[in-house]
Order: structure tokens, then C-alpha cells, then sequence
């Protein structure tokens, strides 16, 4: 009889985190290979380690072994193309969206804010919402986005340590406005994360506490409330003129890559005079007594547009 050596399996296992980079190094030397080729190829190389196996003998150990290793061969090829297919999806959905967001840029540009939330709305199927956390000027944004869709679901991320006219302001523009608000509320309360972090909220010259109480009070119940939205336009209320830092890369339709969605800031060019006339214009409620403890001031991110600076490194 012939006598062969068993051959050599793959060591590598498909799982929710393999890369692939990691298969193409595993079947093939082309680091650029993609699509069918690369499929192809990692048929291939599975192919050929069957192959020794056919050579084994016709005993009952033998044809068992057979057996369980096309068995597992043909969960590992079902894995691998149910990854492919999804790796390759999102890629493409990417970026198409990408493409989409610069198209989209294109023709509301020069347009009103309110022309902008509708152009974007038209053009963008699917479950569209708007944020807001009511500090000074939001009844701006709220007002725009529900003249356009009013069912629009306004995505509220309450931390708990709003100040007392923060809370009247958001139950004066519910009225006004007759807004439908969806509040998310992190898994702590506030006086929880105090009670474990020293007894107080963190003041603005204290960023590791600063960004400890975003990631835990506003971060979590923003990402929680957007996987369960999952909308595929976001409608904020960016400026500008909040942040010179990042003004430069911000643009009025954006491909948000966290979420998966088209991220669209109508009042970016406006400035706080236009802002004020706006609200006396349409007599819209505001309050200018506000303190968010997981930005500290103005000029530092709280995380949701971008990334914390001790996540940065």
C-alpha cells in the first residue's frame, strides 16, 4: 500500500477577528490580491491539502479521517466567504457613501441650512435623526431639522449632571417644538460616578477626569443609541466656530466612518449673531446658562465628533 505523510492543516482558525491581511498571507504571497482571485486561491490551498489524504487507504480510520476533515474544510470555506462577503461589503458601501457625501456637498452648496437638512433627506433613504445635548443655541438646529421632517426623532444624551435651567430649557423646547426626544441615559448616574471619583464632577484644568466622565456618562449612551437608531443620516449642530482646530476638515455633508452613516452640519458657517437673529426671527426658546462637565470648556472634544486626547496616543 502506498504510505503518505499526513498532510499539514491549516493552523490558522476563521474567527469574527481575522483579518484579511491574515489570509492572504496565510494563502498567498500577493499582498494585493482581492475579490474572486483571492477566494480562487484560498480554494486552492485548501484543495491541495485534501489531496494527501484521498492517498491514506480505504481503511474504516482512514476514510473517517477523511470524512471529519471535508467536513470541517467545508465550515471553514462557508466561514471564510460569509467574512469575504461582509469585509467586502463594507468596503464598497464605504465607499460609495464617500462618494455619495461628496455629491452631496456639491449640490447644497450655497444653499440655506433648511435647503441642506431637505436636499440630504430627499437624496438619503432610510432612518435620518438629529442630536442634541440643549446647551446655548440648539432650538436653532431643532427647529430646521423638524420644519423638514417633523417625526425627525431628536437623540438626547442626558448624563445626569445637566444643570436645573438646562433640564427647563429642554422641557420648553419639547413644547415648542413639539419634538419627538428620545433621552439616553448612561448605565451610572451621576451622583454614582461621583461618589467614586472623589465626590465631585470634574472641573475643565482636570482632563483624565474630564475625559473618564465623558467616555463613561456620554460616550457609552451616544454609541448605544446609534446602534439601536442605526440611522443613515445624523443631522447636528457643528460649527465652525466652536473649534478653530478642527474647522478645517469639517465640510456640510460628511461620510461618518464610526457610524456608518452620512454626518450632515447645516449651521456650520453660521456664526452667533446669525444664530441669535435666527432664534428672535422665529421666537424660539434658549438658554445661555450652560456646563457640560464632559467637554470642561468650549475648546476640548467630548468625544463624539472626535477622539478624546488620552485616546489619541
Amino acid at each position: 500500500p502506498r504510505t503518505h505523510a499526513r498532510p499539514v492543516l491549516p493552523s490558522m482558525r476563521i474567527s469574527s477577528t481575522t483579518s484579511p491581511m491574515d489570509w492572504r498571507r496565510r494563502f498567498t504571497n500577493k499582498a494585493d490580491v482581492t475579490g474572486t482571485d483571492f477566494v480562487q486561491q484560498m480554494f486552492r490551498a485548501t484543495r491541495n491539502d485534501i489531496r494527501p489524504v484521498m492517498a491514506y487507504g480505504r481503511t474504516s480510520l482512514a476514510r473517517a479521517r477523511h470524512r471529519n476533515f471535508l467536513h470541517q474544510n467545508r465550515r471553514q470555506r462557508s466561514k471564510f466567504k460569509n467574512l469575504l462577503y461582509r469585509w467586502e461589503k463594507e468596503r464598497i458601501v464605504g465607499c460609495m457613501s464617500k462618494i455619495q457625501a461628496e455629491s452631496l456637498n456639491a449640490a447644497v452648496a450655497g444653499k440655506d441650512p433648511e435647503e441642506v437638512i431637505r436636499v440630504v433627506l430627499q437624496a438619503v433613504p432610510g432612518l435620518a435623526v438629529v442630536t442634541t445635548n440643549f446647551r446655548p443655541y440648539e432650538a436653532v438646529i431643532l427647529h430646521l431639522a423638524t420644519r423638514v421632517r417633523p417625526e425627525l426623532p431628536v437623540l438626547w444624551i442626558d448624563h445626569g449632571a445637566n444643570l436645573p435651567e438646562t433640564y427647563r430649557f429642554a422641557e420648553a423646547a419639547r413644547a415648542r417644538l413639539d419634538l419627538d426626544v428620545r433621552p439616553y441615559l448612561p448605565q451610572m448616574t451621576a451622583e454614582h460616578w461621583k461618589a467614586i471619583h472623589g465626590g465631585t464632577l470634574p472641573t475643565p484644568d482636570q482632563l483624565e477626569r474630564v475625559e473618564d466622565f465623558s467616555r463613561v456618562m456620554k460616550l457609552e449612551p451616544f454609541e448605544r443609541a446609534m446602534r439601536e437608531n442605526a440611522p443613515t443620516v445624523w443631522i447636528t449642530a457643528l460649527r465652525r466656530e466652536q473649534n478653530p482646530q478642527r474647522a478645517a476638515t469639517l465640510e456640510p455633508v460628511m461620510w461618518d466612518e464610526k457610524f456608518g452613516c452620512l454626518k450632515v452640519n447645516p449651521i456650520l458657517d453660521w456664526t452667533s449673531q446669525e444664530l441669535n437673529a435666527y432664534l428672535a426671527k422665529h421666537d424660539l426658546p434658549d438658554e445661555q446658562t450652560y456646563y457640560d462637565p464632559a467637554k470642561g470648556d468650549e475648546k476640548h472634544e467630548c468625544g463624539l465628533h472626535a477622539k478624546l486626547v488620552t485616546d489619541r496616543n
